[in-house]
């Protein structure tokens, strides 16, 4: 769903700012809007949870933000929307995951979980796993669908 949810997001943005991404920015807003899920493959490796902790944090973001800053200055071959575009693929990986009911912790360190429909002040998130995983593959299927709907179309070429 992330996928899905960034491209309209980003789609909205063109709409309204009257631009067109390129292919390399469209590729970015993408990578962008899913790197908050990284923390996922530490989980499953260590058998952890630190997911929707630190990467779904106000915390990343501001650094996210800093990073991109200093990357276009540093890389001239990046897109100088950089900071633009880490703005719309976090913003709305944030948004998306906010409306789950366990939500994100926003805040962290603070241990709060904040979701459209309230904060909740647990230390760890109460993940069942095996369960997530399957919802994974599915959200992982829908992204990929749309996507190959997106190139059938030429909305989007690769």
């Amino acid at each position: 769903m992330h996928i899905v949810f960034v491209w309209i997001f980003a789609k909205a943005y063109e709409k309204i700012k009257k631009y067109s991404f390129s292919h390399i920015e469209w590729a970015l807003i993408i990578f962008i809007a899913l790197l908050p899920d990284i923390d996922l493959l530490y989980d499953w490796t260590f058998g952890t949870s630190v997911h929707r902790m630190f990467l779904s944090s106000l915390v990343f973001f501001a650094l996210a933000l800093i990073a991109s800053f200093i990357l276009v200055r540093i890389w001239k071959k990046l897109p100088e929307n950089l900071p633009i575009i880490t703005l719309i693929g976090i913003s709305s990986h944030f948004i998306l995951d906010m409306v789950s009911p366990i939500g994100i912790q926003l805040l962290w360190p603070l241990p709060y979980w904040i979701s459209f429909t309230g904060i909740k002040g647990l230390s760890v998130i109460p993940y069942d796993y095996p369960l997530f995983f399957k919802f994974m593959v599915v959200d992982m299927a829908i992204g990929t669908a749309w996507l190959l709907f997106l190139i059938l179309k030429n909305k989007f070429k690769l």
